[in-house]
């Protein structure tokens, strides 16, 4: 980021006056000020740096409020892109993720069966290099991140606590690494990035389950802006006990129908609920049919089987299609890293 020269604003209130534009998708300087509580003078001149730096970009609004310059809506270039490869499960992905978190493209690749794990992963990512390459020569990539189904030991370069056992000795980032040529910024479990992007936008919510049900169950819950850690490293919800015999991520494997998974589910959340009280429970499922009808489901049973109140519902956010909460949370961390490095 060249260009950007900032004496006597603080650290935090530049960082402010970015997540407010970034929040919003167009404020003018009123609205930061008012978001930020920091004064027009100051949100002025950090905007005009950003400006400068040619991260905002600033249209004019039909109106004139007073004598002067003519209030304009700030907004995020657009034209500058992470990419983000998910591998939570073995049909992947690789997503190219704009500067505002929305995803410009995607590109899918499905599993052949006839081959091993680590040729199969060899061959997207030779395929993403295409990709990858194609989006840096146009724009700035401001990093490369990994959605993985487990806790990624970034000692050992690799993942635990998943059902796809080849992660258990696979060296992810090294074959990452060597196979695209470039540096990969973060790497990141499934459930921790979806949390993370409900956090996003909502600063004020204090407790976040995330969930997400592949080939097994990925859980994770953020308290105060930190994730509570297990006895695995994690919240493992899949190994939660459930109704009748087995835990819930053997129930739900087992499960034929939408229907099921979400009784099986809402038991699961039922404790989970009464015991922490989340204020949101983010849900992911790439294999539902009608993700809406799904967490109607859920929440049916929530109140209607175990009687949970109207006042005890956490809100509920359902993935849907290929815009997974996941990437964009990992997007987030990536873009708020390369501020932090560049600011």
């Amino acid at each position: 980021m060249e260009g950007f020269e900032l004496q006597g604003v603080k650290r935090a209130n530049i960082v402010g006056v970015f997540d407010a534009v970034a929040r919003r998708g167009a404020a003018s300087r009123a609205d930061i000020a008012e978001d930020t509580g920091l004064s027009l003078m100051t949100v002025g001149k950090v905007a005009d740096a950003f400006k400068q730096a040619g991260l905002f970009l600033e249209e004019k609004e039909g109106f004139r409020q007073s004598a002067g310059r003519r209030p304009g809506l700030l907004s995020l270039r657009r034209d500058i892109y992470s990419v983000v490869l998910d591998i939570s499960e073995r049909n992947f992905c690789l997503h190219i993720v704009n500067f505002a978190l929305e995803t410009q493209d995607m590109t899918s690749y499905t599993y052949n069966r006839e081959f091993y794990y680590g040729e199969n992963l060899h061959t997207f990512l030779k395929r993403a290099q295409t990709s990858i390459f194609s989006a840096s020569a146009a724009s700035p990539l401001y990093g490369l991140g990994v959605v993985v189904p487990g806790n990624y030991d970034a000692g050992l370069d690799t993942v635990t606590g998943t059902r796809i056992a080849e992660f258990g000795t696979l060296k992810l980032r090294e074959q990452i690494e060597d196979t695209l040529g470039t540096s990969v910024g973060i790497i990141m479990k499934n459930s921790d990035a979806s949390a993370l992007s409900y956090a996003y936008d909502h600063e004020d919510s204090k407790t976040i389950v995330s969930l997400f049900i592949g080939e097994g169950i990925n859980g994770s819950v953020l308290c105060n802006g930190a994730f509570v850690d297990g006895a695995r490293g994690g919240v493992d919800i899949g190994s939660m006990l459930t109704v009748g015999t087995g835990t819930l991520g053997e129930r739900i494997s087992l499960c034929t129908n939408d229907n099921a998974k979400g009784d099986e589910l809402a038991h699961a959340l039922y404790n989970i609920i009464s015991f922490l009280g989340p204020d949101a429970v983010v849900v992911e499922c790439p294999s539902l049919r009608v993700p809406d009808y799904f967490i109607n489901r859920v929440q049916r049973t929530l109140s209607e089987k175990y009687g949970l109140s109207a006042e005890r519902m956490p809100e509920f956010y359902i993935g849907k299609g290929s815009s997974r909460h996941s990437v964009r949370g990992i997007a987030a961390e990536m873009r708020k890293a390369w501020l932090d490095k560049n600011l």
